[in-house]
């Protein structure tokens, strides 16, 4: 909490003001919870090129992120929870604007280096390790960042190499396991095929009478399918046709879909 206010202060992101009649306050509250981000095939291939050509693969994380746009209006929102400025109890944040400018130094001789950015999670693909170094150093002037090295977890993936062989592997056993666990399938058998011949899913299936509507209104259904289809994104298309059939369900889902989902 204390590094977080730090970063405000140091970004000069908001100034104390008296509160003004007739204006929202926005409230906040601090939030402590481990995120798992979610992403883009362009990440996989990004990792496939530097594979496939043998390139450094670094990671960064960007700081207080967020800090870093623009605002064409003033936000006023209250101080946080154990950090209101003594004597100044009753004043409020008022946002200011913060601009930053970033130049990158071109590269010639078919030389090329990539920076690819998901919200506070860079990586920085290049053959040479010293230009990678020089554009860190570079960035660091303009944005508070935290070196995490060789890259091993991007977006909920795990990561492994093996540079001489030119392969590199792409694992979410983790975001599996936590999703197994989350809908109490832990111990559930696996199967050789997603949705396996004898599940026939058709539109007939949908709920017709109120009572099972609602019921089926409390199944996590639409949630499930944006979970599965973000491991089918990353790792797993083998998926693809079976989130393809349980999508067309999504407005109405019924017992035998929700099979289909499991």
């Amino acid at each position: 909490m204390e590094e977080e206010m730090s970063s405000l202060h140091k970004n000069n992101t908001y100034i104390l003001v008296n509160r003004i009649e007739a204006t929202k306050i926005l409230k906040n509250k601090w939030i402590f919870k481990l995120k798992y981000a979610e992403g883009s095939s362009k990440h996989r291939l990004v990792l496939g090129l530097a594979a496939s050509l043998n390139l450094e693969i670094e990671q960064l994380d960007v700081k207080i992120v967020f800090l870093h746009g623009n605002l064409d209006e003033e936000i006023f929102m209250e101080q946080p929870e154990g950090f209101k400025e003594k004597g100044k109890e009753d004043m409020n944040f008022r946002r200011t604007q913060v601009d930053h400018y970033v130049y990158v130094k071109e590269f010639c001789n078919g030389e090329f280096i990539i920076l690819l950015l998901y919200v506070d999670d860079m990586l920085l693909v290049r053959k040479d390790i010293k230009k990678i170094v020089d554009l860190k150093e570079n960035l660091s002037k303009d944005f508070e960042m935290k070196d995490l090295g060789h890259v091993s977890h991007i977006l909920g993936m795990e990561i492994r190499r093996n540079r001489s062989k030119g392969m590199l592997w792409l694992s979410q056993e983790e975001y599996v396991k936590k999703v197994l666990k989350r809908f109490n399938m832990e111990s559930a058998k696996s199967v050789n095929y997603p949705l396996g011949a004898q599940l026939k899913l058709r539109s007939k299936q949908c709920p017709v009478r109120k009572e099972d509507i609602e019921h089926m209104n409390k199944v996590p259904y639409a949630s499930a399918v944006g979970i599965i289809m973000y491991a089918m994104t990353c790792t797993r298309p083998d998926l693809r046709y079976a989130i393809v059939v349980v999508s067309r369900f999504l407005s109405n889902p019924g017992k035998e879909h929700w099979e289909g989902i499991k």
